[in-house]
């Protein structure tokens, strides 16, 4: 279990992007093993999409990331330093995929007045690297604000967002 994650990247109206920067809370395995925060480095050009997917009674949209990302923790173990190595699958393929709901949404899973995010059932799949008392595989869920810039580059997120055709 996490304590949480903080994804950043990029969109465009047209509902392509990529994300760009990628951090997750300090972690606790099954198993005891328990791991700091991290930031994910090295992430490959993992593309993304919104998709206008509405579903009555539920979402309004889909974002997707695709690709191969990946992710270490390292924490100690029975005395000894254990690295981790994991990726992200939703629904059979790699990468995440988020239900999205608009602000005006009553079926959203916070009471925030922004867009917002959801993911479950998403697989921690342990990566081949990984030692021998490493977690093997997991899941995971999660509800997320999403907001963006009123100044592109600011790095002040204070744009409500909305997701259309």
């Amino acid at each position: 279990m996490c304590e949480g994650a903080t994804l950043r990247g990029t969109l465009t109206s047209s509902g392509g992007g990529a994300l760009t920067a990628a951090s997750i809370g300090a972690c606790r395995t099954s198993n005891g093993m328990s791991s700091p925060a991290i930031t994910l480095e090295n992430i490959p050009a993992n593309t993304g999409q919104v998709t206008y997917a509405p579903v009555a009674g539920g979402r309004d949209g889909v974002l997707a990331i695709q690709g191969d990302l990946t992710f270490k923790l390292e924490g100690e173990f029975l005395g000894r330093v254990r690295t981790c190595y994991y990726g992200f699958r939703t629904g059979g393929a790699d990468g995440l995929a988020f239900d999205i709901y608009n602000r005006d949404n009553p079926n959203r899973p916070l009471p925030d007045d922004d867009a917002q995010g959801r993911i479950v059932n998403v697989t921690l799949v342990k990566l081949p690297g990984s030692d021998g008392l490493c977690a093997s595989n997991g899941t995971g869920a999660g509800n997320a604000v999403a907001r963006g810039e009123t100044a592109p580059g600011s790095g002040v997120f204070d744009r409500k967002l909305y997701v259309t055709e």
